[in-house]
């Protein structure tokens, strides 16, 4: 979103960053790796992380990132189950 409307080119690195690393991490776990979970759960922190300093910068009123810290959040409670 960032990057469509204003051109941001650190939202767009950033956002493909983070879909390279779930890649990895979605690789690494078919190939049947336990990495692959640690991996995606790293990616997972990161967003959720990236959208909480989003959300205390725009005072909680913006909804992209509400929406990933969000998704951010669920992933991580869903990649973190593993290690429990």
């Amino acid at each position: 979103m960032g990057y469509i409307k204003k051109g941001s080119l650190p939202s767009l690195l950033a956002g493909g960053s983070v879909a390279i690393i779930y890649l990895a991490g979605g690789i690494l776990s078919n190939q049947g790796r336990t990495s692959g979970i640690t991996t995606s759960l790293a990616a997972s922190i990161i967003l959720l992380l990236a959208g909480l300093a989003r959300c205390v910068a725009t005072n909680f009123e913006k909804t992209v990132p509400l929406a990933l810290s969000g998704l951010g959040l669920l992933s991580t409670i869903y990649f973190g189950s593993y290690f429990v």
